[in-house]
């Protein structure tokens, strides 16, 4: 993160002072005095827009991610140098990079959901079922390219995910003898990362954990739509005495 304040240096020498007396020290990276209203100042925040969204497109989108971001930086690289034309290319940056970021999440989700279902599918009697579902999963990746912004990619997590569910409690499909799926997607919000949605009670949430402190609780979601067989339920958790 980069912040900015505006000082006033007299004549002479100055005392840069950095503190803070309730909080720990965090790491700093470098500093940069100009001369406020330079256009030096908005070069660099547009530059550090830029290297932001570089460093993005280098860990990898999708192409129609990509297409945006590539876009946007090399529009960004042709402004006239003005103030407002500055400050309204690292706006555009900003907003590009805020929904690349936000849309590659999702996608990642899309990724997870499409290895599990390839290993399930390692694991299922094969069948018209089967193979209309693979052309389902080929045709979400499609989808999942194309999408430029995250409503959109959204849209294809949702699609997917409810095909997903459908294929795994049809009753036209089974595992193979002997064979095993994970289906942890039949159950919401398996690791509490964002909220406690999909529970039936609300516990306090920290770090990505549940809690419910020095309390009796009971929480719980229903399911619906399994196949009749025998499941492994498991959970990490932990419990503190005293």
């Amino acid at each position: 993160a980069t912040i900015e304040v505006d000082i006033v240096l007299k004549k002479g020498n100055n005392i840069i002072r950095l503190y803070n007396p309730t909080e720990w020290m965090p790491n700093i990276d470098c500093m940069e005095i100009v001369p406020k209203g330079s256009m030096v100042v908005y070069e660099r925040m547009l530059e550090a827009e830029q290297g932001k969204l570089e460093a993005l497109l280098a860990q990898g989108m999708t192409e129609g991610l990509k297409l945006i971001a590539e876009q946007a930086l090399a529009v960004s690289k042709t402004i006239v140098p003005t103030q407002e034309n500055y400050l309204q290319a690292v706006e555009n940056l900003k907003k590009v990079y805020d929904e690349a970021s936000a849309a590659m999440l999702i996608f990642n989700k899309i990724d997870q959901l499409m290895g599990v279902c390839k290993t399930n599918i390692s694991y299922t009697v094969p069948g018209t079922e089967v193979d209309e579902f693979m052309n389902d999963m080929n045709a979400t990746l499609d989808n999942a390219q194309l999408a430029t912004t995250a409503k959109e990619m959204e849209s294809v997590y949702t699609t997917f995910k409810n095909e997903v569910v459908s294929f795994h409690t049809s009753e036209k499909v089974n595992p193979t003898e002997g064979g095993q799926w994970d289906v942890t997607f039949l159950l919401a919000n398996t690791t509490f990362d964002n909220d406690d949605s999909g529970w039936s009670s609300v516990p306090t949430l920290r770090s990505g954990v549940a809690e419910f402190w020095n309390v009796n609780f009971t929480m719980y979601q229903t399911i619906r739509n399994v196949k009749n067989g025998d499941y492994r339920l498991m959970a990490q958790a932990l419990y503190r005495v005293g």
